[in-house]
């Protein structure tokens, strides 16, 4: 019975989830909103557990109310159930119509319901709404934690010691404003220079009282100073409130009924005009004395490839690296008006800046530049032609500024990633009007630099305080801006008002298919997801009992470490032989690649090597727990059919940080014994007392810290092909090098055994004291070898008096009775295969 109740609820939740998924917005709005965040809990939930199902309840209820209202909050219980309580709100800005604020809502509920979706607490800021919500009930509690400066790239040039105090009063009393509001929310417009002014805005939650909200927003204000001092623009973001200062109309004034007043120009500019339309330029005063004539063959290049070519939109051209230039013609107009314009420019420029070494001229059909130094690649702004009404400040219009401003932030959101660096758009203003954009970069610009210029234009060169009309032009030399209410340029059947008729059919066709289309999908994703729950509840079911059986009791705590037989196969190419990167007495490593992305290397137990279960086990278990950044990381296993696997990260050769060494034995084994049974590692980091006799402490990792030591010293291996002796019964001897460097070290010569890559470059008593070290550490005799500590203290003290060391550990040419055990214990016979030679490759 609690098996069909579960799986009911399951249904339930995975009905909510499509009916939610399904409610999301089918136009590109969404997509057209930016966020910040989300920001989400650590403390999770599980996955179909109560909370759960009550947070989508929760995010389709914040969605079915933002149609309605700018402000919403909610909790969802169930049964009464306060332990799995959910508590949430959205917030709309102020100036916000519903139709939008709907859009944000249902697009930022979909961000958290996807990236925050086991979260106990979440939350994401919109540019023109915010959702929050938390297991803890947090309505009419101001909370200031976590909060998101945010500050403009562009910086002010007025003095600042007039304009921080003049930002700050400002602030504040908007701040002041919010605070008393129905709504909690305020606005306010202060004049900076003639040609300047600053927008600033306030906002609460509206269930903050009064004091709270000015208590939040005194804490954004002290944030605004910290983050955003010198900068024309910036905000700080707080879970109960958020401020916001800019140079440009960010937010609507209202709605307007009047027309937007238009930019009356003397001859009215058709799109279809052959008239190139001279606008302006500017020449440097520098005076060239010999290199008039190689401006001269610029020139003639630039104007020859726009006359004799049919992709003549944009040219760059270099004269014995004496002269740069190049031009740009608009996108939209065919190669013989672009040919018409360059000519007529690059003759006026001629004749205009004869002895320049640089200038810059702007026709309405191109743009043409020359230099006497390379500024390819490099974003321009100076110098700038503007063409705008410019006059006192009307109130009325600030409701068109800001339909202004959204469109050319549009714009500008577009071309920087287009190819061509260049876009048209039009945009309904009202009724009757339509605004018309046109932005266009260099193609030699990088993407943020093209993004970066268009910002340039739209936030520096605009004067938002005082346009007189809708209408102009800034032209930069890397990027122009043009705004009109009338069709300026070719795009097509972009000009015309879309027909009513058809808008009207289109909605029918579509909301026929959204009817047909959506219940089938929505049936097919639920069969699709119960198919795959029950697949994934038996593996769980059957791993479970895999681990039980291998891992006993201890399985509970391994179980997030399991991987996949499939993603492992996926990941190393089926274990292919172009994946192979080492073998030891474990079997074989195998180099993969994650779905994530992540680099792995795969251990793959052998199934003709004799071990196997009990070190898989150990390595499982114990190697897991260690965190150091000099080994390894262990990622997890892989325990099915008769495949052991161990997955470590993959870390390429390059230090001796990345090596891995039999250290830490008297660590990993248990303290209460003194010997094992049955020896495992590689040989020649091993002690011989515990190669031999299976005897191991702490002084059998001083033996292998020691041969460390010697190794880098001699930059010689210990272990090699070519220095390994096998004897027949079992016998395993040790490499003599260790003695030799006794040998030189007794003689007084021990620089002798010195790598010769490290002569030049060291200390030499700081290496015969790391020597004498080393050789302390592989004595025969463990209690004669240091402790660590010791060791710490002849490295930091080298005033320290060391002792000599005796004759280094060796195994001793003597059989061993394949009839007894190791240290007295019952044990199988020492087998070769549990020695392993080992080459040094990530693990």
């Amino acid at each position: 019975m609690a098996l069909n109740f579960n799986f009911l609820r399951l249904l339930v939740f995975i009905f909510s989830l499509v009916s939610f998924i399904m409610s999301f917005p089918t136009t590109t709005k969404a997509k057209e909103l930016d966020y910040q965040g989300p920001k989400c809990s650590e403390d999770r939930t599980t996955f179909n557990s109560t909370y759960q199902v009550n947070l989508i309840t929760l995010f389709s209820s914040l969605s079915s109310k933002a149609t309605i209202t700018i402000f919403y909050n909610n909790t969802i219980i169930e049964n009464k159930d306060t332990s799995n309580a959910v508590y949430g709100l959205f917030m709309c800005r102020g100036d916000v119509p519903f139709d939008v604020c709907g859009d944000c809502v249902q697009s930022a509920t979909h961000v958290l319901s996807t990236e925050c979706t086991l979260s106990l607490w979440g939350m994401i800021w919109y540019e023109q709404c915010m959702v929050r919500y938390s297991n803890t009930r947090f309505f009419s509690v101001p909370k200031t934690e976590p909060f998101t400066p945010m500050s403009n790239n562009f910086n002010v040039s007025i003095n600042q010691d007039i304009f921080v105090p003049l930002l700050a009063n400002t602030v504040n009393k908007t701040a002041d404003q919010a605070a008393v509001s129905l709504n909690k929310y305020a606005t306010k417009e202060q004049k900076v220079t003639k040609l300047e002014t600053i927008f600033t805005l306030a906002q609460c939650t509206q269930d903050l009282s009064v004091g709270d909200c000015r208590s939040c927003l005194g804490f954004a204000v002290g944030q605004i100073h910290e983050c955003c001092k010198g900068r024309r623009g910036g905000r700080v973001l707080l879970p109960s409130c958020n401020v916001r200062f800019e140079f440009y109309p960010f937010y609507r004034h209202g709605v307007s009924k009047a027309l937007a007043p238009a930019t009356k120009y003397p001859i009215m500019e058709s799109k279809y005009s052959p008239d190139p339309g001279y606008l302006s330029h500017q020449c440097s005063n520098n005076q060239p004395t010999n290199l008039q004539k190689r401006l001269t063959t610029l020139l003639s290049d630039l104007s020859s490839k726009a006359r004799n070519s049919n992709d003549n939109e944009f040219y760059i051209s270099n004269v014995s690296n004496s002269f740069f230039g190049l031009y740009l013609c608009r996108a939209d107009l065919p190669s013989s008006l672009c040919a018409d314009c360059i000519v007529n420019a690059t003759n006026r420029i001629a004749s205009e800046c004869p002895t320049s070494m640089e200038a810059v001229i702007w026709y309405n059909h191109c743009l043409l530049r020359y230099s006497n130094y390379s500024f390819f690649r490099t974003m321009g702004t100076n110098p700038r032609f503007k063409m705008m009404n410019v006059t006192d400040y009307d109130d009325y219009k600030s409701y068109y500024k800001y339909e202004l401003w959204s469109a050319l932030t549009k714009v500008a959101g577009e071309i920087w990633d287009r190819s061509d660096r260049y876009y048209t758009e039009s945009f309904v203003l009202n009724d009757v009007q339509r605004l018309f954009v046109q932005g266009q970069c260099t193609k030699d610009l990088a993407t943020l630099d093209c993004n970066y210029c268009i910002h340039d234009v739209i936030e520096t060169a605009i004067p938002w305080c005082c346009l007189g009309s809708i209408g102009g032009r800034v032209l930069y030399p890397s990027c122009t801006l043009r705004f009109e209410l009338f069709p300026f340029y070719r795009n097509g059947t972009d000009d015309q008002p879309p027909s009513t008729t058809t808008t009207v059919k289109t909605g029918r066709s579509r909301a026929v298919i959204l009817i047909i289309v959506v219940p089938v999908v929505a049936l097919v994703l639920l069969l699709s997801f119960c198919c795959y729950l029950f697949r994934k509840r038996a593996r769980k079911s059957y791993n479970k009992t895999i681990l039980r059986k291998n891992f006993g009791h201890e399985s509970n705590t391994i179980g997030g470490l399991q991987f996949n037989l499939s993603i492992i196969e996926a990941a190393t190419n089926h274990f292919s032989q172009e994946n192979e990167i080492g073998k030891g007495g474990f079997g074989q490593v195998y180099k993969g690649v994650l779905p994530d992305g992540r680099h792995i290397a795969v251990k793959r137990l052998s199934k003709s090597s004799t071990q196997g279960a009990t070190e898989f086990k150990n390595e499982v278990l114990l190697i897991a727990k260690l965190q150091h950044k000099n080994l390894v990381a262990f990622l997890g296993f892989c325990l099915e059919g008769q495949e052991k696997i161990l997955i470590y990260e993959y870390v390429p050769n390059k230090s001796l940080d990345y090596f891995l060494f039999d250290f830490g034995l008297a660590r990993i084994i248990d303290q209460q014994q003194g010997s094992a049974s049955r020896v495992v590692g590689t040989l020649g980091y091993m002690s011989p007392e515990y190669a031999m006799q299976g005897k191991f402490s702490e002084k059998s990792d001083i033996f292998s810290f020691g041969v460390m030591i010697l190794e880098i010293i001699t930059g010689k291996k210990n272990v090699g092909s070519n220095e390994l002796y096998r004897i027949a019964e079992g016998l395993l001897s040790l490499l003599i090098n260790w003695l030799q460097v006794w040998r030189q070290f007794c003689n007084q010569t021990p620089l002798s055994v010195l790598d010769p890559k490290m002569k030049e470059n060291c200390s030499e008593s700081e290496v015969i004291r790391c020597i004498q070290i080393g050789l302390l550490c592989v004595q025969e005799n463990p209690d004669e070898r240091p402790t660590i500590s010791t060791i710490v203290s002849y490295l930091s003290n080298i005033s320290l008096e060391l002792p000599s060391p005796r004759e280094p550990a060796f195994f001793l040419h003597a059989k061993m009775d394949p009839t007894k055990t190791i240290a007295g214990e019952s044990s199988s016979s020492f087998s070769v295969n549990e020695i392993s030679e080992s080459t040094f490759l990530p693990r």
